[in-house]
């Protein structure tokens, strides 16, 4: 979440003199023969950006990160889906930015999907 808060604050910062882009980016990394990961970064304006990050062990066994952005001149909110086998959790951030501060509020929920 942390990480968020440096190109939120320079998005806010030149809003301005920002046109609206359509953008995409993929990122593919293999750490071994049955481990990889990938990053998807889907950027639709400038205030809306999708982000995915995934890691698939054994082609069966992944943990999954789904982000949505919007940014607007005041505040940043994000929905973050993480989900992985057996524990799916959500968040729901809104972080207020601002020269000297950034204030976050968080919600989660976390539930465990049971195969039949």
């Amino acid at each position: 979440m942390k990480m968020l808060a440096i190109p939120i604050r320079f998005l806010l910062r030149n809003g301005q003199n920002c046109q609206n882009r359509h953008a995409c980016t993929y990122m593919c990394v293999y750490m071994h023969a049955h481990t990889y990961t990938y990053t998807y970064l889907h950027v639709h304006t400038c205030t809306h950006a999708r982000i995915h990050m995934c890691m698939f062990i054994r082609a069966h066994i992944h943990t999954c990160m789904h982000s949505y952005i919007h940014i607007t001149r005041q505040y940043a909110y994000m929905h973050a889906y993480t989900h992985n086998a057996r524990i799916h959790t959500q968040k729901h951030m809104y972080m207020h930015v601002h020269n000297t501060y950034t204030r976050i509020h968080t919600q989660k929920q976390t539930y465990t999907h049971t195969e039949r």
